[in-house]
């Protein structure tokens, strides 16, 4: 099964997650240092966040995680 996952950058993981809760999502995979990088779920949705020094949300950029069952 092939999934895709957003990645989005934020200035506040803290502040990021503080939002998303109460939609309903639920953090599933926290990490704080080296790279603030976290995990979201709402039922079948998945949002991965990842802290970004010194963005600048008019330059914004993203990536998305494909997570497929065989690279070949």
């Amino acid at each position: 099964m092939e999934t895709a996952i957003p990645c989005l950058p934020c200035v506040s993981l803290t502040e990021t997650l503080d939002f998303y809760r109460p939609l309903g999502f639920e953090v599933t995979y926290q990490q704080k240092s080296p790279n603030p990088y976290a995990a979201t779920r709402r039922g079948g949705l998945d949002l991965h966040f990842f802290g970004l020094k010194g963005l600048k949300p008019d330059e914004n950029y993203s990536t998305c995680c494909l997570i497929v069952p065989e690279v070949q």
